[in-house]
């Protein structure tokens, strides 16, 4: 008998493939100057704003070289029924075509009397260069076992008061060549801040713990047998006719350990925190249909 994991979810699925392999810089780099102003109130250290306006100048800095976005993602996102939710997702993941090398920073501390409220200013001097190329023979295509999954409004579970998918979800992956493959799942809350929202992972886990893909996979069915199984709460079945959802899949040609669980923010950090990687990026919607 096979066991059952459940997501809770509340809307469609689109995916995002972040290919991770090995990173380095090109010699072409660029001296760059620039400051960057953060405002704040009592309820904020002084510490922690100018870590903030460092931070802020240094994702300028780095994106002055420009972003990759994918017409892949520019494409899926178009042809989801929820596009601004699918363009915010996906941009959040969007790569910088440069790193630091190096930096210096000077800080100002300061009031600012029309505003009534404090301020740090980081004059920040960095070297930026940019980034290598993806490696064409790390890459890996993927699919999932259907285009759209439907909720009948007689899909409810009587013991949990929750709406299941009557078919489960499968991910169908072909890699091109060795890695090690971790699966997150993301279900939009609709906060104001999307970096501090929470991703799971999926994949691996306590019943399919071996994430080696060697060759072509279904995913959970060919490593293990648990099924994935869609839910959704009662609310969200009588408020939605469908929403939106993410995958996120991170293949690394080295085992890395993730967490089971990460904020965006966070989960973005640890991506950045590799040494040796090249990041790729395709979204993929399924659409998860509420039948009243």
């Amino acid at each position: 008998m096979k066991n059952i994991i459940s997501i809770k979810s509340f809307s469609n699925f689109s995916i995002l493939l972040i290919f991770l392999a090995h990173f380095c810089s090109l010699s072409a780099s660029k001296n760059i100057t620039l400051s960057e102003t953060y405002y704040y109130g009592k309820d904020l250290s002084e510490n922690k704003a100018c870590e903030i306006a460092l931070n802020n100048a240094k994702k300028k800095a780095v994106n002055s070289l420009g972003e990759t976005i994918t017409s892949d993602t520019i494409l899926q996102c178009k042809e989801s029924n929820t596009e601004e939710s699918c363009k915010q997702f996906s941009n959040i993941w969007t790569e910088s075509a440069g790193v630091i090398k190096s930096f210096t920073n000077k800080r100002e501390i300061g009031y600012n009397n029309s505003l009534n409220s404090y301020f740090c200013r980081q004059i920040l001097n960095a070297e930026v260069v940019k980034s290598q190329k993806p490696d064409p023979n790390f890459d890996f295509d993927v699919k999932l076992n259907k285009n759209v999954f439907q909720i009948d409004s007689d899909d409810i579970n009587k013991e949990n008061n929750l709406y299941a998918s009557k078919d489960s979800l499968e991910i169908i992956i072909s890699p091109l060549s060795k890695m090690y493959l971790n699966i997150f799942y993301y279900a939009p809350l609709g906060s104001r801040n999307l970096y501090n929202e929470k991703i799971t992972r999926l994949f691996p886990n306590a019943a399919c713990a071996e994430n080696y893909i060697q060759s072509d996979i279904i995913i959970p069915n060919s490593v293990c047998k648990i099924l994935f199984k869609l839910t959704y709460s009662k609310d969200a079945f009588v408020i939605e006719n469908n929403k939106q959802e993410f995958l996120l899949l991170i293949a690394t040609k080295n085992k890395i350990k993730f967490k089971h669980e990460y904020t965006i923010k966070e989960l973005k950090e640890k991506i950045n925190e590799i040494s040796n990687f090249e990041i790729r990026k395709k979204d993929m919607t399924i659409n998860v249909y509420f039948n009243k």
